[in-house]
């Protein structure tokens, strides 16, 4: 059987509600990346953005999962100026080798998912297994379980041998 782990940083709480409904999809365990960077209001929103656009490191937690156990491991971000949250950077910078195999989402107010779905495969130095980036709008209105359900798919091998990502429009 293969055992599955669902990490993320959220910040606003929108990407948690895509990682918890990913795990429960593919009855995974759960995890969250947190730092000790005040960043809540403006300012913290304005720290979020400089430090991701610089691509600095924040220190991170330790994890609490050995990566080593399990068979896949999905990483969540948001997009921060058209990059990865600086937290999700810190954690691939620290585990990212441990990983042994991957799939990556993202949720975004705008442009730059494309890149931060590139940019976690080229940090993480293994080509994902399924990729799915969810505009906010989506992601607030509720609408991403169906998404979430091809996202599961892909690497479940329900689809075949694809390894592209499931992307919905914004």
């Amino acid at each position: 059987m293969k055992r599955i782990l669902v990490v993320c940083y959220s910040r606003s709480g929108r990407t948690r509600r895509v990682a918890e409904a990913i795990a429960l999809q593919c009855d995974a365990d759960l995890d969250w990346i947190k730092d000790r960077e005040p960043r809540q209001g403006p300012v913290g929103y304005l720290r979020s953005a400089l430090q991701a656009l610089l691509h600095r490191k924040p220190w991170i937690q330790p994890a609490r999962r050995p990566m080593g156990d399990y068979s896949l491991v999905i990483i969540g971000t948001p997009v921060w100026a058209w990059n990865i949250a600086s937290p999700v950077r810190s954690y691939l910078g620290r585990y990212g080798d441990r990983c042994r195999r991957v799939a990556f989402f993202c949720t975004c107010g705008g442009a730059g998912a494309d890149k931060v779905l590139a940019d976690l495969q080229r940090l993480s130095g293994k080509r994902a297994l399924a990729t799915l980036a969810l505009p906010r709008h989506v992601v607030d209105r509720g609408q991403f379980h169906g998404a979430v359900e091809q996202f599961v798919r892909r690497f479940n091998g329900q689809r075949g041998d694809s390894v592209s990502g499931a992307r919905l429009a914004a």
